[in-house]
């Protein structure tokens, strides 16, 4: 299984490193992340699908290989910025803090590149939000526009329509 967390480590110094991971199951319409609450867990899934949820919003569809809650290795204790809830019974490979801090007495290289790759993965996240976002915010003044515009021409309208009125009044009773 290819995963961007252990992206440019070699095999050999990786293997020990995996042994720390333990293993979690996750079943279908599971929420095993929540948004807002404090993360000391990284998962890696190996087997199945979540989505990841902001509020009501579906932030992304994640699959094996996905590096899940990495932001804790980051920033340990952390609040949780989405909650993952499982779209099919999922294996799951995860870490704490502890562990990791222990995977750092192993091997520093090792742990140093891990943070590095989560750090990557999160701020690539980060940037497809706010491109979201930004999508939105130019949608949003879009709209603002054309009902300005509508807004524009309503009054316009009623202003012909207005003085349509006036002059057949002024045909119809002159004086």
């Amino acid at each position: 299984m290819d995963c961007r967390l252990f992206k440019g480590i070699p095999k050999a110094r990786l293997t020990p490193v995996l042994a720390m991971f333990q293993q979690r199951r996750v079943y279908k319409d599971q929420i095993f992340i929540q948004e807002g609450q404090p993360g000391d867990e990284m998962y890696i899934i190996f087997k199945g699908t979540a989505n990841v949820k902001a509020g009501p919003k579906v932030l992304a569809e994640l699959g094996p290989g996905a590096v899940i809650g990495e932001i804790c290795l980051i920033n340990p204790g952390a609040k949780r910025t989405a909650s993952v809830i499982a779209t099919s019974d999922m294996v799951l490979y995860g870490v704490n803090t502890a562990v990791f801090h222990q995977i750092f007495k192993l091997d520093k290289d090792v742990a140093y590149k891990m943070l590095w790759n989560a750090y990557e993965i999160t701020a690539e996240r980060f940037a497809q939000i706010l491109s979201s976002y930004e999508a939105v915010e130019e949608k949003h003044r879009v709209v603002l526009r054309e009902r300005d515009d509508l807004q524009e021409e309503l009054m316009e309208s009623t202003k012909s329509g207005l003085r349509r009125i006036g002059e057949s009044l002024r045909l119809v009773n002159p004086g």
